[in-house]
């Protein structure tokens, strides 16, 4: 089975339809293990949101799915918990946030499990989703990933959203992250470059032979693509979702800027490259309290959230 997935994910020599069906016929086949019948209770989402992301690969959530005012208050507030329970340098050009943490306060899993989010994947998936972990950043100035700010596409699977959640002011140019639509799907990606220049055409196959080992050029991909670059700055709270397929990276914080991001990994089912890689919740106890909360839920959340807890 690990060798059908490392196709699925990975082997771009192999034709992309055939990985769509091997996908297909895998997920059909997890999904006859697991109750099923739970993508059922989905709640719905408007129609516009599947169709952007089966689209452009994005689209920007209103403010039903956005955290409250206060809510951020209390979600940074934990985030500056961890760094003296941890004893973080705060002054660290990056600073990182994971699963076993974040899962402990309740804010963080009530706008993992947002209905909008949850009906977006499921419909985009086909499958009731599962969450393959949760991270957040601060990231100040000095920060230096080349990996994060060169354009990239990620490999969770064959087909899986992430879902981003500004938890403080990000103005353009201090930090903001940027997407090319219509870059998610191979098909219609490889078709847009056929007239591309040859550095870009390279530079796109490189990118794909391998991985991270290869830093793509981001002024060749932001010249082809410019009409199609996304630029997403925003006020705290702002949330977009994104098949992180298709090309994004991070930008450069200016000096005594910085930035505070939430993000989510939604997956139909955990491939071989997330399995056994992220921490799980460490604290059931407040998990189970928040299940209890959601009592009429609970069945499907737990199986949502089967993949961290």
């Amino acid at each position: 089975m690990k060798f059908v997935d490392r196709i699925i994910v990975y082997n771009y020599k192999v034709p992309f339809y055939f990985r769509e069906f091997l996908f297909r016929a895998l997920l059909f086949y997890k999904n006859k293990l697991r109750n099923n019948k739970l993508k059922q209770k989905l709640p719905s989402s408007k129609n516009q949101y599947l169709s952007e992301i089966k689209t452009y690969g994005i689209t920007f959530l209103e403010e039903s799915s956005q955290p409250k005012d206060i809510h951020i208050k209390q979600m940074v507030e934990h985030l500056n918990f961890l760094d003296n329970k941890y004893q973080h340098n705060t002054k660290e050009s990056k600073i990182s946030y994971e699963t076993n943490d974040l899962g402990t306060e309740s804010l963080f899993l009530d706008l993992a499990l947002d209905n909008n989010l949850i009906s977006i994947a499921g419909n985009y998936f086909n499958s009731l989703p599962k969450i393959a972990f949760l991270k957040a950043w601060r990231v100040n100035s000095g920060a230096d990933d080349l990996a994060e700010m060169s354009f990239h596409m990620d490999h969770h699977g064959h087909r899986f959203l992430k879902a981003f959640w500004y938890l403080n002011d990000v103005d353009e140019g201090c930090g903001h992250h940027e997407y090319i639509r219509k870059t998610h799907f191979q098909p219609k990606l490889d078709s847009a470059i056929k007239d591309a220049p040859i550095e870009l055409k390279q530079d796109i196959k490189n990118k794909r032979n391998l991985k991270g080992k290869h830093l793509m050029n981001n002024e060749l991909v932001i010249n082809f693509f410019k009409d199609d670059l996304l630029k997403i700055s925003g006020k705290e709270g702002t949330c977009f979702i994104e098949d992180t397929r298709g090309l994004h990276r991070g930008t450069r914080m200016p000096e005594g800027s910085n930035r505070i991001i939430y993000q989510v990994l939604y997956v139909p089912y955990l491939s071989y490259k997330d399995k056994n890689s992220h921490s799980k919740i460490s604290d059931l106890q407040s998990v189970n309290q928040f299940l209890s909360k959601n009592s009429d839920k609970k069945e499907m959340y737990k199986s949502i959230l089967s993949e961290i807890i």
